[in-house]
């Protein structure tokens, strides 16, 4: 009788697990939504669909809705790439911790970048980049983050891209508080 109780309790783990690792690949987001906490996004698999995320709603988009961050493969080789919105304004830093950035830097003017194809895939700041010694992709740079200011809405974010495995990306990122540069306040 304990054997069939425990053949029984190893099909259903067995069937339970099998359901939960069939599932489509998804987006996952962050448990908690709200604009106090860092969301942590998991992407679906770019080499079967282009990702475009909107960062403002947390969610997935399609490519004539609003959004800042595309995650898509270009090229012959079909390598992984970040694209950012040309109308998204990004720097990066190398130097400043994620957790402790509360607004945009004094500094974002003078360091964002004129073109956001740099970011791109063998770009001078590629956030995606092909070891070829291990041929594997991975993140260039996962302590690096990106300050991203949408002006058209007021926005500002940092974003940390996190891991890609797979063709799946982690990334997290958190809405700071907004700074107008361009208009004198006086």
């Amino acid at each position: 009788m304990n054997n069939y109780k425990i053949l029984k309790f190893n099909y259903f783990i067995s069937i339970s697990l099998f359901f939960f690792a069939c599932e489509d690949n998804k987006t996952i987001y962050s448990d908690d939504t709200s604009d106090l906490e860092i969301k942590t996004i998991t992407t679906g698999n770019v080499n079967a669909a282009d990702f475009y995320f909107d960062l403002i709603s947390v969610s997935e988009v399609d490519s004539i809705a609003n959004w800042q961050l595309l995650i898509k493969t270009e090229g012959a080789r079909n390598m992984p790439s970040v694209f950012f919105k040309d109308e998204i304004r990004v720097a990066v830093y190398e130097d400043l911790i994620f957790e402790e950035i509360l607004s945009l830097p004094e500094t974002f003017e003078e360091d964002k970048e004129i073109d956001n194809s740099v970011f791109r895939y063998e770009g001078d700041h590629e956030i995606l980049n092909y070891d070829i010694t291990i041929h594997k992709v991975g993140v260039s740079n996962p302590s690096n983050v990106y300050i991203i200011n949408d002006p058209e809405l007021n926005k500002s974010f940092k974003l940390q891209f996190i891991e890609y495995l797979s063709g799946v990306t982690i990334f997290h990122y958190k809405e700071l508080e907004f700074m107008d540069f361009d208009t004198d306040p006086f």
